[in-house]
């Protein structure tokens, strides 16, 4: 199936994601419809993270889907499918370019933050009967807020200036792509792609796990998206969102 190439946009919303869900109160928007703006006033990401953009440089959007198909439990595959569409859609750009999926939701250029997703899922039953998948990309901009200090951008990197436009065009081709490896039951390719740009993983490095500071590496993902290290020890652990910091 194709997603719809449809794009709605709007000069300042708080944040795409609630602007969508706005939306959809009232109809039913084609399934890959993107709702993007250049002004974002209340953007956030996991937690009570918040995402701080320069009006008109970057990358704020969200995508409508329909995954009526996928068992509630495996809703984790919905965020490998956007990250993959992310690196998918940076490669494709320059070869300069080298992301990495940082679990769970963060992509990485150069051991910094480029990009971060928010996925709000609405499960019907035991399956997902809608999903807003909201991304921030930092693209033009080239000085950030102290509060983000790993924070980076194309543009920093390739001292290019890009259309935004353009770069949700390809986006929304690249998601295309993930989304229907999901939908033809290629799971194992999803995740191979998901895996193979994995930050740090096998590799040793410092983490805090569960509140104690160790020496681990990352061995994969394991059921509902939990991240599975090994410690030096020998220990195994499996992780949930804030029971793992990636230290420096």
């Amino acid at each position: 199936m194709t997603l719809r190439h449809s794009f709605i946009f709007d000069e300042q919303v708080g944040s795409t994601n609630a602007r969508a869900a706005e939306l959809l109160q009232t109809q039913k928007l084609p399934e890959g419809t993107v709702v993007y703006t250049n002004a974002q006033t209340a953007g956030v990401g996991l937690g009570e993270n918040k995402w701080l953009s320069e009006p008109g440089k970057n990358i704020t959007a969200s995508v409508v889907l329909y995954p009526d198909f996928l068992p509630a439990e495996e809703q984790f595959k919905l965020t490998m499918v956007i990250s993959v569409s992310v690196c998918n859609m940076l490669e494709s750009l320059d070869s300069i370019f080298k992301p990495q999926i940082k679990w769970p939701n963060d992509i990485y250029l150069n051991h910094r933050k480029v990009a971060g997703m928010l996925i709000k899922n609405n499960i019907s039953g035991n399956t997902i009967a809608q999903t807003i998948a909201g991304l921030g990309l930092n693209v033009n901009q080239t000085k950030f807020d102290s509060r983000a200090p790993l924070a980076i951008s194309l543009a920093m990197i390739s001292g290019r200036q890009y259309s935004i436009p353009d770069l949700l065009t390809k986006w929304h081709a690249a998601l295309d792509h993930a989304y229907d490896l999901l939908q033809t039951g290629k799971d194992q390719e999803l995740e191979q792609a998901y895996l193979s740009r994995f930050y740090r993983l096998n590799q040793w490095a410092n983490y805090t796990i569960h509140g104690e500071n160790l020496r681990a590496r990352i061995t994969g993902i394991g059921e509902y998206g939990m991240l599975q290290l090994t410690g030096e020890d020998e220990r195994k652990f499996s992780c949930g969102l804030k029971e793992v910091v990636f230290e420096r």
